[in-house]
Protein backbone atom coordinates (compact mmCIF):
# COMPACT_ATOMS: atom_id res chain seq x y z
CA UNK A 1 0.00 0.00 0.00
CA UNK A 2 2.86 2.04 0.94
CA UNK A 3 6.31 1.11 -0.28
CA UNK A 4 5.25 -1.00 -3.77
CA UNK A 5 7.26 1.57 -6.28
CA UNK A 6 10.17 0.67 -3.34
CA UNK A 7 9.66 -3.34 -3.72
CA UNK A 8 8.62 -3.47 -7.61
CA UNK A 9 11.88 -1.56 -8.30
CA UNK A 10 13.83 -3.98 -5.86
CA UNK A 11 12.65 -7.25 -7.67
CA UNK A 12 11.28 -6.66 -11.03
CA UNK A 13 13.93 -3.61 -12.02
CA UNK A 14 16.90 -4.93 -10.10
CA UNK A 15 16.22 -7.97 -9.56
CA UNK A 16 17.05 -8.40 -5.89
CA UNK A 17 15.78 -10.43 -3.03
CA UNK A 18 13.51 -8.61 -0.56
CA UNK A 19 12.06 -9.79 2.73
CA UNK A 20 9.10 -8.44 4.41
CA UNK A 21 8.71 -8.61 7.88
CA UNK A 22 5.11 -7.34 8.99
CA UNK A 23 4.54 -6.08 12.90
CA UNK A 24 0.91 -7.84 12.90
CA UNK A 25 -1.76 -9.87 11.57
CA UNK A 26 -4.10 -7.16 11.40
CA UNK A 27 -6.48 -8.53 14.13
CA UNK A 28 -8.08 -5.52 14.75
CA UNK A 29 -11.57 -6.83 13.66
CA UNK A 30 -10.43 -10.50 14.57
CA UNK A 31 -9.90 -10.66 10.92
CA UNK A 32 -5.94 -11.87 11.30
CA UNK A 33 -6.25 -14.98 10.01
CA UNK A 34 -7.85 -13.84 6.37
CA UNK A 35 -5.56 -11.02 6.31
CA UNK A 36 -2.76 -13.22 6.65
CA UNK A 37 -3.41 -14.77 3.77
CA UNK A 38 -4.03 -11.72 2.18
CA UNK A 39 -0.72 -10.27 2.89
CA UNK A 40 0.63 -13.39 1.08
CA UNK A 41 -0.95 -12.93 -1.48
CA UNK A 42 -0.50 -9.45 -1.97
CA UNK A 43 3.29 -10.26 -1.86
CA UNK A 44 3.04 -12.58 -4.67
CA UNK A 45 2.22 -9.49 -6.76
CA UNK A 46 5.25 -7.66 -5.58
CA UNK A 47 7.75 -10.65 -6.30
CA UNK A 48 8.44 -11.41 -2.83
CA UNK A 49 8.19 -15.04 -1.90
CA UNK A 50 6.15 -16.48 0.92
CA UNK A 51 9.89 -18.04 2.77
CA UNK A 52 10.81 -14.44 2.84
CA UNK A 53 7.75 -13.36 5.00
CA UNK A 54 7.80 -12.85 8.30
CA UNK A 55 4.63 -12.25 9.78
CA UNK A 56 4.82 -11.64 13.88
CA UNK A 57 1.74 -11.94 16.08
CA UNK A 58 3.11 -10.38 18.96
CA UNK A 59 0.68 -9.96 21.90
CA UNK A 60 2.34 -6.84 22.41
CA UNK A 61 2.03 -5.60 18.44
CA UNK A 62 -1.76 -5.90 17.85
CA UNK A 63 -3.34 -4.13 15.18
CA UNK A 64 -5.44 -0.69 16.02
CA UNK A 65 -5.66 3.07 15.89
CA UNK A 66 -5.44 3.06 19.62
CA UNK A 67 -2.90 0.06 19.91
CA UNK A 68 0.02 1.83 21.35
CA UNK A 69 3.55 -0.29 20.40
CA UNK A 70 6.08 -0.02 23.05
CA UNK A 71 9.46 0.46 20.68
CA UNK A 72 11.40 -2.19 22.45
CA UNK A 73 9.00 -4.26 21.27
CA UNK A 74 9.57 -3.12 17.91
CA UNK A 75 12.72 -3.35 18.00
CA UNK A 76 13.08 -7.32 19.90
CA UNK A 77 11.02 -8.19 16.37
CA UNK A 78 13.50 -6.15 13.94
CA UNK A 79 16.97 -7.55 15.41
CA UNK A 80 14.99 -11.13 14.82
CA UNK A 81 14.39 -10.04 11.33
CA UNK A 82 18.13 -9.26 10.61
CA UNK A 83 19.53 -12.06 11.73
CA UNK A 84 17.28 -14.68 9.94
CA UNK A 85 17.73 -12.81 6.13
CA UNK A 86 20.63 -10.48 7.11
CA UNK A 87 19.81 -7.42 4.77
CA UNK A 88 21.85 -5.05 3.10
CA UNK A 89 19.43 -2.82 3.83
CA UNK A 90 16.63 -1.76 5.46
CA UNK A 91 13.40 0.25 4.74
CA UNK A 92 10.94 1.53 7.14
CA UNK A 93 8.56 4.05 7.72
CA UNK A 94 9.27 8.14 8.81
CA UNK A 95 8.16 9.41 12.16
CA UNK A 96 4.70 10.69 9.85
CA UNK A 97 3.74 6.93 9.17
CA UNK A 98 2.73 8.61 5.83
CA UNK A 99 -0.61 7.92 7.28
CA UNK A 100 -0.60 9.26 10.91
CA UNK A 101 -1.11 5.57 11.99
CA UNK A 102 -0.11 5.19 15.50
CA UNK A 103 1.11 1.77 14.37
CA UNK A 104 3.30 3.00 11.59
CA UNK A 105 5.21 5.92 13.83
CA UNK A 106 6.00 3.26 16.50
CA UNK A 107 7.29 1.13 13.37
CA UNK A 108 9.39 3.71 13.36
CA UNK A 109 10.31 4.56 16.61
CA UNK A 110 11.34 0.40 17.09
CA UNK A 111 13.53 0.82 13.97
CA UNK A 112 15.39 3.70 15.47
CA UNK A 113 15.72 2.01 18.83
CA UNK A 114 17.24 -1.52 16.93
CA UNK A 115 19.81 0.70 15.43
CA UNK A 116 21.08 2.73 18.58
CA UNK A 117 21.09 -0.30 20.70
CA UNK A 118 22.93 -2.34 18.02
CA UNK A 119 26.45 -3.29 19.30
CA UNK A 120 28.25 -2.45 16.06
CA UNK A 121 26.20 0.53 15.44
CA UNK A 122 29.44 2.85 16.62
CA UNK A 123 30.90 1.37 13.79
CA UNK A 124 27.80 2.00 10.93
CA UNK A 125 29.94 -0.51 8.26
CA UNK A 126 28.43 -3.48 10.18
CA UNK A 127 24.83 -2.45 10.21
CA UNK A 128 22.74 -2.56 7.46
CA UNK A 129 21.79 0.74 5.46
CA UNK A 130 18.71 2.22 6.68
CA UNK A 131 16.20 4.02 4.95
CA UNK A 132 13.06 6.04 5.63
CA UNK A 133 9.81 6.45 3.08
CA UNK A 134 9.22 10.08 3.47
CA UNK A 135 5.58 11.13 4.41
CA UNK A 136 4.64 14.40 2.23
CA UNK A 137 1.70 16.76 2.65
CA UNK A 138 -1.98 15.81 1.61
CA UNK A 139 -2.13 18.05 -2.01
CA UNK A 140 1.13 16.14 -3.04
CA UNK A 141 0.19 12.98 -1.16
CA UNK A 142 -3.26 12.36 -3.43
CA UNK A 143 -1.54 14.11 -6.79
CA UNK A 144 -1.27 10.31 -8.40
CA UNK A 145 1.56 10.19 -10.60
CA UNK A 146 1.43 13.78 -11.42
CA UNK A 147 3.37 13.91 -8.31
CA UNK A 148 6.80 12.47 -9.87
CA UNK A 149 7.78 15.92 -10.95
CA UNK A 150 8.05 17.82 -7.68
CA UNK A 151 8.77 14.26 -6.01
CA UNK A 152 12.15 14.43 -8.58
CA UNK A 153 13.12 18.18 -7.37
CA UNK A 154 12.34 17.87 -4.08
CA UNK A 155 14.87 14.59 -4.20
CA UNK A 156 17.35 16.75 -6.32
CA UNK A 157 16.97 19.33 -3.81
CA UNK A 158 18.07 16.96 -0.84
CA UNK A 159 21.09 15.63 -2.30
CA UNK A 160 22.65 19.11 -3.57
CA UNK A 161 21.41 21.29 -0.46
CA UNK A 162 21.26 19.21 2.52
CA UNK A 163 23.51 16.77 1.74
CA UNK A 164 21.42 14.00 2.21
CA UNK A 165 21.16 10.57 0.74
CA UNK A 166 18.01 10.61 -1.08
CA UNK A 167 16.40 8.28 -3.51
CA UNK A 168 13.61 8.02 -5.65
CA UNK A 169 11.70 4.83 -7.07
CA UNK A 170 9.00 4.61 -9.85
CA UNK A 171 6.16 2.91 -10.29
CA UNK A 172 5.42 3.74 -13.81
CA UNK A 173 5.39 1.03 -15.78
CA UNK A 174 3.77 -1.34 -13.84
CA UNK A 175 1.08 0.27 -11.60
CA UNK A 176 -1.11 -2.79 -12.36
CA UNK A 177 1.20 -5.34 -10.26
CA UNK A 178 1.42 -2.55 -7.57
CA UNK A 179 -2.92 -2.46 -7.63
CA UNK A 180 -3.28 -6.02 -7.80
CA UNK A 181 -1.19 -5.99 -4.82
CA UNK A 182 -3.02 -3.57 -3.29
CA UNK A 183 -6.68 -5.50 -3.82
CA UNK A 184 -5.64 -8.61 -2.80
CA UNK A 185 -6.02 -7.09 0.39
CA UNK A 186 -9.82 -7.41 -0.33
CA UNK A 187 -10.73 -7.49 3.39
CA UNK A 188 -9.89 -4.07 3.88
CA UNK A 189 -11.14 -2.36 0.70
CA UNK A 190 -13.84 -0.27 1.82
CA UNK A 191 -14.42 3.25 -0.59
CA UNK A 192 -11.67 5.37 0.88
CA UNK A 193 -8.73 2.33 0.06
CA UNK A 194 -10.12 2.49 -3.64
CA UNK A 195 -9.45 5.92 -4.32
CA UNK A 196 -6.17 5.69 -2.65
CA UNK A 197 -5.49 2.91 -5.35
CA UNK A 198 -6.10 5.61 -8.02
CA UNK A 199 -5.22 8.59 -6.77
CA UNK A 200 -2.55 8.47 -3.93
CA UNK A 201 1.35 8.91 -5.14
CA UNK A 202 2.17 5.96 -2.87
CA UNK A 203 0.78 3.65 -5.87
CA UNK A 204 3.59 5.46 -8.33
CA UNK A 205 6.69 6.96 -6.45
CA UNK A 206 8.37 6.29 -3.15
CA UNK A 207 11.06 9.26 -1.94
CA UNK A 208 13.26 7.76 0.66
CA UNK A 209 16.28 9.21 2.34
CA UNK A 210 18.92 7.21 3.88
CA UNK A 211 19.87 8.47 8.04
Amino acid sequence: MFFSPLVLHLTAVQETRVALLCLSTGNADGLGQLRSRELLHACMWLGIDRDDVMLVDDPRLQDGMHQRWAAAAVAEQVAEAVRRFQPGRVYTFDAGGVSGHPNHAATAAGVLQWWADTPTSSSLSGLPQLWQLQTVGLPCKYAGPLDVPLSWASTLLRRRWRGQQAALCLNLRRPRRAWRALLAHSSQMVWYRRLWLLLSRYMYVNTLVRL
